[in-house]
């Protein structure tokens, strides 16, 4: 837990000084690169859910006893001259969690019970992942007879490819393992049980444990837009007023500098990142100023408060839907 926490810290700690450069006016597009230029470390999500403890450590009648650490490998990588971004993890089978108990059937059901929450989060959190992959699949055991005596037979690259999986398994798991997986070998994706510690292990066709998702930063961007609308109409009901648009204005402006600078880096092209960056900051400009000026006109009495109601609220509307109005401030 001390190791997370000192990965989420200093994550957070490196961004500090990137908000400070954004939000100073008296600093240059020059200085927001010279910040970005040291770097910020980041701590995903992702990986810090499935570092997390899956269930209770001990009990009346059973306590946990690791003979290792897990270990939760991510990876992204870009599909060059595209928005998109590819990001995996990887449940590494180095933990060994034993259960000491005097029942073997509370042995079995602690250790299963707590490498299947693992399992349940990388199916939240990945829409590839080995849950959804089985899913209404009835399973067989992985056997070398299994895919050898498929009907019809399977051609020799997939028998070929079929038996490097299952060398693979054995090599991961040197003191034995259970698979199961789909009985008419239409995946490779596989539930694998260690006969050493009882543990369940989620395995993607790749061999890989965990899941994958591909992420799209416009679509990314397009959400938050859709997400800080929804925000926005909920602050108006509730008389939350000029402030909380700015802070959401200036949320937007962030998540778009913050995304711009990362497809320059994934580009290795910062040819479009001033103009980004610029139109970004316009972007708030014109926000802010528009907030302000409605919260302006609120005060000239009943029928002008009503009307600017009625104008924020379409706005926020069209926002919410994917539109856009047409006093949408450029972004």
């Amino acid at each position: 837990m001390s190791t997370v926490l000192d990965d989420i810290i200093t994550a957070r700690l490196s961004m500090e000084q990137l908000d400070k450069t954004v939000r100073d006016n008296g600093k240059s597009f020059n200085d927001l690169l010279a910040v970005l230029d040291k770097g910020v470390l980041t701590l995903p999500k992702e990986q810090a859910a499935l570092l997390m403890r899956s269930g209770p450590l001990s009990g009346k009648d059973f306590t946990f006893a690791e003979q290792g650490m897990r270990v939760v490998l991510h990876s992204q990588y870009p599909i060059l001259n595209t928005d998109q971004l590819v990001s995996r993890v990887d449940i590494l089978p180095f933990s060994q969690a034993h259960v000491i108990a005097p029942d073997r059937d509370v042995q079995l059901e602690k250790v299963f019970s707590a490498s299947l929450m693992l399992a349940a989060g990388e199916a939240a959190l990945f829409p590839v992942n080995t849950r959804e992959t089985l899913k209404g699949k009835p399973l067989a055991m992985l056997t070398s007879e299994f895919y050898r005596n498929q009907t019809p037979p399977l051609a020799s690259d997939e028998r070929t490819a079929w038996s490097a999986f299952e060398w693979d398994l054995q090599r991961m798991f040197p003191s034995g393992h259970v698979a199961l997986t789909a009985a008419d070998a239409s995946t490779r994706a596989s539930w694998v049980i260690s006969r050493a510690t009882g543990e369940v292990f989620a395995v993607l066709p790749d061999g890989s444990g965990g899941g994958q998702m591909i992420l799209r930063m416009q679509q990314q961007l397009a959400a938050l837009d859709r997400a800080l609308s929804l925000l926005n109409l909920l602050a108006m009901g509730a008389g939350g007023g000029v402030a909380l648009s700015v802070v959401a204005a200036y949320g937007q402006t962030l998540a778009r500098i913050y995304a711009a600078a990362s497809m320059a880096i994934l580009l290795t092209d910062a040819g479009g990142l001033d103009s980004s960056v610029r139109q970004a900051l316009a972007g708030l400009a014109c926000n802010v100023t528009k907030a302000f000026f409605l919260d302006g006109m609120s005060t000239g009495g009943k029928v002008a408060a009503n009307a600017v109601n009625i104008f924020s609220a379409t706005e926020h509307i069209y926002g919410m839907t994917g539109g856009s109005s047409p006093t949408f401030c450029a972004v």
